[in-house]
């Protein structure tokens, strides 16, 4: 894969797992944030969601970068819940979960969520997924860059060197079972989707039914028996027909 092609990919792997990640907890925002060459002093914004603009997201975690460095610099921090922050106002009133992304003795970011709602261990610890699917982007990409490099390396010197042929194998061989994990994920992900998307269909057409039955006999009784009803019986069942219509067009 071409530097361009992996940078793009991961890129939209990250957006996803930040709108993924404001999904799981129900509403909120998250963040994903990458360090560069292991180093906690450079961490950097990747992606963001829950937020009006990139403007916003951006300044939201500038302030929040101090709180995450310390979070990355504890080996054994755990998630959360965390105490909210005041840069996130009301949409992380609820508190904070910071998940560090660590692999094979790397550090790679955080992914940050808050909330508006109180968070509980549990809610938390359910990010502990989102999470280690992101870890496992992020070093994949690590992997295939080194690997890429030493093939460079190779091919400009012109001969095989053994040893560094003994690496680029093992590179490849991690980088295949790294494949193997993201297609089961992906799988996972779309299997999830396509049962989301058939419970939706499904009680739709459930509901759908009976309304419209409620709705036909509300504007039969309306049309029937209009001069028999008093003023407040027609308005009581005009604000139902309103209020069924209404649910009727969002279904």
């Amino acid at each position: 894969m071409s530097t361009g092609l992996l940078k793009s990919s991961l890129a939209s792997g990250l957006r996803l797992a930040a709108k993924e990640a404001v999904e799981e907890i129900g509403d909120g925002v998250a963040f994903v944030f990458a360090t560069a060459g292991d180093s906690i002093l450079d961490v950097r914004l990747r992606a963001a969601s829950g937020f009006d603009s990139a403007e916003e997201a951006q300044t939201a975690a500038s302030r929040l970068l101090p709180r995450v460095r310390e979070v990355l610099s504890d080996d054994g921090a755990t998630p959360g819940p965390l105490p909210a922050h005041e840069a996130l106002g009301r949409s992380g009133a609820g508190g904070l979960c910071i998940h560090p992304l660590r692999e094979n003795g790397h550090l790679h970011g955080a992914l940050v969520v808050g909330s508006p709602t109180p968070l509980s261990p549990e809610r938390c610890s359910g990010l502990g997924r989102l999470a280690a699917e992101l870890t496992l982007r992020f070093d994949h990409a690590r992997l295939l860059a080194e690997c890429a490099r030493l093939r460079q390396q190779l091919a400009s010197r012109g001969t095989l060197e053994d040893e560094k042929s003994e690496e680029v194998l093992k590179l490849s061989e991690a980088l295949f079972a790294q494949d193997i994990e993201l297609l089961r994920n992906n799988e996972k992900l779309g299997k999830i989707e396509r049962l989301k998307n058939d419970f939706i269909e499904k009680m739709s057409r459930e509901l759908r039914t009976p309304l419209n039955s409620i709705i036909e006999a509300i504007i039969s009784v309306l049309t029937g028996e209009d001069d028999k009803l008093s003023d407040d019986a027609k308005s009581v069942l005009r604000s139902a027909l309103d209020d069924g219509t209404s649910f009727l067009r969002t279904l």
